[in-house]
This record gives structure tokens, sequence and C-alpha cells, in this order.
């Protein structure tokens, strides 16, 4: 229903509508692969994007979101290609460019976000990030990214206790669990597809 509710809502422009249907995408990834996944379990003040639950209906991880897409202008400029008959392609990433940087930052903001309530609730933490299919970013440039510069953010953030990384592939979904071996708090996620029925 809350889903229902936040796509119906107007005006809905496109980065946040695929925002929003990247958080329902990563709900049923996570309860086909057995998880008792909530969304947005209220604590007080905060909402996070989905939290696993224990058959005593008890918080045992907190998972958020980040949609990672292209800027506005770029796709406007990529839309415009395409009308045009062009071909149009996506952003390439390049780790020392701003864009780059951007993946960084983006997750290091949820990263350092929920601190207090991962502190509190003291269990496992993770970063979702849904890569826009026009903004591609592979294995490789996570892990350089994220784990290999010189502040790491598994090293800064041992509290976050891996990074998803999902992004869809002709209709279907590919999900990849990047572990913290430092965390304070394990979980594991497996790594996997998820294919969507004809309905999406």
């Amino acid at each position: 229903m809350q889903f229902i509710t936040k796509f119906k809502k107007h005006p809905h422009p496109k980065p946040q509508f695929l925002h929003t249907f990247s958080e329902l995408i990563l709900g049923v990834y996570l309860i086909s692969k057995g998880f008792f996944a909530e969304y947005e379990h209220k604590f007080d003040s905060e909402e996070p994007d989905w939290s696993i639950l224990d058959d005593f209906f008890n918080v045992t991880a907190i998972i958020e979101n980040v949609y990672l897409h292209i800027a506005d202008k770029t796709g406007k400029n990529i839309d415009t290609q395409k009308k045009a008959g062009k071909i149009a392609v996506g952003y390439l990433v390049n780790r020392y460019d701003i864009k780059h940087i951007r993946l960084y930052e983006n997750v290091q903001d949820k990263a350092s976000g929920y601190k207090d309530l991962i502190n509190q609730l003291n269990v496992p933490y993770v970063v979702a990030v849904s890569i826009d299919s026009l903004y591609p970013i592979d294995d490789q440039d996570m892990i350089d990214c994220l784990m290999s510069r010189e502040e790491s953010l598994f090293k800064l953030y041992p509290y976050l206790s891996g990074i998803l990384k999902f992004e869809v592939f002709s209709g279907t979904y590919r999900f990849r669990f990047f572990k913290n071996i430092d965390t304070l708090h394990n979980i594991d996620i497996p790594s996997g597809f998820l294919e969507l029925p004809e309905i999406f």
C-alpha cells in the first residue's frame, strides 16, 4: 500500500519514481532470499528503507537504498539524441573524476546517516546501491571506489556491514553483495538474480 501511495503522488519526477521503484525491487529481492523484510519500519523519527525482522518481529538488520543515476541535464541530452535518431550511450565512469566521487559520497551519506540508530540497535547495516542503466559501474569500479582507496568506507564505518549493488539487464536484476571484512556486525546477503514477471 505504501508503494501505491508513493507511485500515485504528483508531480513525480522520473528520478524519484525510479528511486522508489528501486526500493521496491530491493525489497522483493530480500524477501525472495528468505528475509522477513519490512518497508519503512518506524524508529521514533527515523524510517530506514528496509528493516529485517526475526520471527518475534525484532529488528535484526537495517538496509538503506541509494539510487545512483546520471545528472538530469545529461539524461535530457541523451533523450534528445535518441529522439533525433542518434546512438546515445550512458556515462562511462572514471575513478578519478567527479562522478566516481559522487558514488563514494552517496554511500558515505547513507553510511553516516544512520550511525546513531545502528549503534543503538547493535545490528548489521547494509547500503544497497541501485545503478541506473545509463550510469554503468562494474564490480571493480565499486571495489576501487569503496574499498581500495585510502579512506575506505569499510574502515571509516566499521558498523557498515556491506554494500549490496544491483542493476538491471534486459528485465533481470543482478545483485552482488560486497561484505565488509572489518565490520562489527556480520550479515550475509546472497548475490544472485531477480527476474521480474511480465507485470513489470
